[in-house]
């Protein structure tokens, strides 16, 4: 019996693997957002809070970190809300335009580095999280789940989740050492030109899913008539 159970889940992992295979595209999509969202900086700026109200010389920087992460954690609700009604790509857009934006400005304070400037850091700061928690944040976990039909998509969040932490942790190995060999800016602006990737991708790869079954998904995806997918 114990054979025959293995022989079970083996079999049943083959047909969700083909199954995935036949959803490439949605893999490639689901595994990029996840890889570029990372590379954008979300994690590291979480690290990075107090350093950055510190390096801006701000009164409180532990209790300024903690507002911008409940404020954070508040924005995904209204998000929640919108997604429905506006759709999956237009807060995608704009959440990723956003957070650019206000990448650049953190970027900007720590060029010019002046004590008068450092509102430039906190608009940024508070800007990119919000920006983050209204759009990419919830929705691309939403569009892991909308893209891939049943029986394959723990498996497709599986792989989506691994590149997620995985960019993760190459991040957390190098952005010490690149931010030693370069500068504060420069890292920030990198990370601003990662969200202005987001939105190119979005714009050419990210289809719109509000409303649609998975077969009209699919068909987003694969326009060709009669094709083998």
């Amino acid at each position: 019996m114990p054979e025959l159970t293995n022989a079970d889940h083996g079999t049943r992992f083959v047909v969700r693997l083909r199954e995935l295979l036949s959803c490439r595209k949605q893999l490639l999509v689901a595994i990029a957002i996840q890889a570029l969202t990372q590379l954008s900086g979300l994690d590291v700026i979480a690290f990075y809070l107090v350093t950055i109200f510190q390096d801006a010389h701000l009164s409180s920087p532990d209790l300024m970190a903690v507002t911008v992460q409940l404020a954070t954690a508040i924005a995904i609700i209204p998000a929640c809300l919108f997604v429905e009604r506006s759709g999956r790509r237009p807060l995608l857009l704009l959440s990723s335009i956003v957070m650019c934006l206000n990448l650049a400005l953190i970027g900007a304070f720590f060029y010019v580095g002046k004590e008068s400037l450092a509102w430039l850091s906190v608009v940024g700061a508070y800007g990119y999280n919000l920006g983050y928690a209204f759009g990419v944040g919830p929705i691309r976990w939403l569009l892991v789940a909308e893209i891939f039909p049943d029986r394959c998509r723990s498996l497709a969040a599986g792989l989506a989740t691994m590149a997620s932490w995985l960019t993760l942790f190459i991040i957390i190995l190098v952005v010490d050492r690149a931010t030693e060999a370069t500068s504060r800016q420069a890292l920030f602006w990198f990370f601003a030109a990662i969200s202005a990737v987001i939105t190119g991708f979005v714009w050419l790869a990210v289809p719109e899913t509000k409303g649609r079954s998975f077969e009209e998904i699919k068909r987003l995806f694969y326009p060709i008539p009669n094709s083998v997918v």
